[in-house]
């Protein structure tokens, strides 16, 4: 892809449909996507799924992920053109990294509809949030 396809990305995430497996009073899974960093998505179990419909399908560049505090978060970010298959896209079941704010790179040739996160660990005490997840890309011609 070239520099300038990239600078064309836009967030094809914001505002589109989407769910969790389960939602906190208060916190449902349409504050995860709607480019409000001071609202968010809460599960009511530590681990937990999010998805979007992104209505069409993308060439995905990355896609960033914004948690409520700084904490070892570990989760699969993946991609689906039925959402009944799905690819695993970012695998980070072992990461170290306790970062409030994660951006994740596609493979190159990633095209999906449905984008998820399935979260795999989360700090004690903690449960599966989202303060916004972005996703990142162009319009595909399939």
């Amino acid at each position: 892809m070239s520099i300038r396809a990239l600078k064309n990305h836009v967030n094809v995430a914001l505002n589109r449909p989407c769910g969790a497996s389960s939602e906190s009073n208060n916190h449902p899974a349409r504050f995860a996507n709607d480019g409000a960093i001071d609202t968010s998505w809460y599960a009511d179990e530590p681990l937990a799924r999010w998805w979007v419909d992104l209505e069409g399908f993308y060439q995905l560049a990355n896609v960033k992920l914004r948690f409520a505090a700084e904490g070892n978060m570990r989760y699969l970010v993946e991609t689906s053109d039925d959402y009944d298959q799905w690819r695993v896209v970012v695998d980070r079941r072992l990461t170290d990294s306790t970062r409030a704010e994660r951006n994740e790179l596609c493979p190159p040739g990633t095209i999906a509809r449905y984008v998820r996160v399935k979260f795999v660990h989360v700090p004690f005490g903690w449960r599966a949030n989202l303060c916004e997840l972005e996703v990142y890309g162009i319009l595909s011609v399939r």
